[in-house]
Protein backbone atom coordinates (compact mmCIF):
# COMPACT_ATOMS: atom_id res chain seq x y z
CA UNK A 1 0.00 0.00 0.00
CA UNK A 2 1.28 3.66 -0.76
CA UNK A 3 2.29 5.88 1.88
CA UNK A 4 -0.54 8.70 2.36
CA UNK A 5 0.70 12.12 3.80
CA UNK A 6 -1.98 14.58 5.71
CA UNK A 7 -2.07 18.37 4.37
CA UNK A 8 0.25 19.83 6.66
CA UNK A 9 2.91 17.10 6.24
CA UNK A 10 2.95 17.94 2.67
CA UNK A 11 2.80 22.12 2.77
CA UNK A 12 5.99 21.08 5.45
CA UNK A 13 7.83 19.09 2.50
CA UNK A 14 6.58 22.01 -0.37
CA UNK A 15 7.91 24.63 2.41
CA UNK A 16 4.26 26.77 1.77
CA UNK A 17 1.83 26.97 4.49
CA UNK A 18 -1.43 24.40 4.80
CA UNK A 19 -3.70 27.74 2.91
CA UNK A 20 -1.29 27.96 -0.51
CA UNK A 21 -1.62 24.10 -0.70
CA UNK A 22 -5.36 24.63 -0.58
CA UNK A 23 -5.07 27.42 -3.19
CA UNK A 24 -3.05 24.57 -5.54
CA UNK A 25 -5.72 22.45 -4.82
CA UNK A 26 -8.21 25.44 -6.26
CA UNK A 27 -6.46 26.37 -9.39
CA UNK A 28 -5.49 22.63 -10.16
CA UNK A 29 -1.87 23.22 -10.10
CA UNK A 30 -0.38 21.66 -7.00
CA UNK A 31 0.69 17.57 -6.13
CA UNK A 32 -2.29 14.91 -7.28
CA UNK A 33 -4.38 14.31 -4.09
CA UNK A 34 -7.62 12.77 -2.95
CA UNK A 35 -10.50 13.11 -0.21
CA UNK A 36 -10.51 10.15 2.02
CA UNK A 37 -13.70 10.45 4.89
CA UNK A 38 -13.33 14.38 4.06
CA UNK A 39 -9.68 14.51 4.84
CA UNK A 40 -7.55 15.34 2.10
CA UNK A 41 -4.33 12.93 1.34
CA UNK A 42 -1.74 12.74 -1.03
CA UNK A 43 0.60 10.02 -2.05
CA UNK A 44 4.09 9.97 -1.04
CA UNK A 45 5.29 8.17 -4.20
CA UNK A 46 2.92 10.50 -6.91
CA UNK A 47 4.14 13.94 -4.54
CA UNK A 48 7.85 12.93 -5.38
CA UNK A 49 6.96 12.37 -8.89
CA UNK A 50 5.35 15.78 -9.14
CA UNK A 51 8.30 17.82 -7.73
CA UNK A 52 10.23 15.98 -10.26
CA UNK A 53 8.06 17.34 -13.22
CA UNK A 54 8.66 20.57 -11.64
CA UNK A 55 12.67 20.49 -12.19
CA UNK A 56 13.32 23.30 -14.33
CA UNK A 57 17.01 22.80 -16.29
CA UNK A 58 19.78 25.50 -14.58
CA UNK A 59 20.45 28.11 -17.29
CA UNK A 60 24.01 29.39 -16.90
CA UNK A 61 24.04 32.88 -18.25
CA UNK A 62 28.02 34.05 -19.35
CA UNK A 63 29.15 36.93 -17.09
CA UNK A 64 28.00 40.02 -16.77
CA UNK A 65 31.26 41.45 -16.34
CA UNK A 66 33.36 42.89 -19.16
CA UNK A 67 35.89 41.31 -20.68
CA UNK A 68 39.87 42.37 -19.84
CA UNK A 69 42.06 42.04 -22.23
CA UNK A 70 45.56 41.94 -21.32
CA UNK A 71 48.19 43.37 -23.76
Amino acid sequence: MKQLMVESQVAHVLRVSATTLAAYRRRGIGPPWVRVGGKVLYSEDELRAWIREQSRPTVVLPSAAPEVHQT
